[in-house]
């Protein structure tokens, strides 16, 4: 059966919720608290919660593995025709990065004069200048160009997602 990048992740994110599940029910039924001679509630079965664990964790790992290979194999589709989905989502973390450093030095004024007062007496006021070493009307360019480059790689990497179908 084949299934797309897209299926698998799905299905794995359904599988990390349901590990997520027993390991939460191992962790509060697998202990139960009461007073002698009280009727004891025991309806947890520790032995087939854990095989059912590693059961789901083996089959995570299954689906990691498929999806690690296609992404370190897959070329994205519309994109520049060398760029694999996993080197895709490594660049599209640094643009991302890279966005939000950018966005920091969109706010900044070119030049700021700061009047310090004189701690001696009979010395004079000192201004502090603080400049910006860039140019700050190519920063809105700077980035235009990069949400048009991300925009552009998670279309690319969404498409092959979606179309790239792997033997399961």
């Amino acid at each position: 059966m084949r299934k797309c990048n897209a299926e698998l992740m799905k299905e794995l994110k359904t599988l990390q919720t349901e590990i997520a599940e027993i390991r939460n029910n191992i962790t509060e039924y697998s202990i139960v608290t009461y007073y002698e001679g009280d009727d004891v509630y025991k309806d947890f079965n520790f032995e087939e919660s854990y095989a059912k664990l590693n059961e789901l964790l083996e089959e995570e790992r299954r689906i990691r593995t498929l999806l690690a290979y296609s992404n370190a194999t897959t070329i994205l589709m519309d994109y520049d025709g060398k760029t694999s989905i996993a080197e895709g989502l490594v660049k599209l973390a640094q643009l991302t990065k890279s966005l939000e450093r950018v966005k920091r030095l969109v706010s900044k004024q070119k030049v700021t004069r700061t009047i310090i007062p004189s701690t001696i007496a009979d010395q004079p006021n000192r201004v502090k200048v603080r400049e910006c070493l860039y140019d700050i009307d190519s920063i809105p360019v700077i980035l235009k160009e990069l949400k048009q480059e991300i925009a552009r790689l998670q279309i690319a990497i969404d498409r092959t997602n979606l179309t790239n179908t792997i033997e399961c």
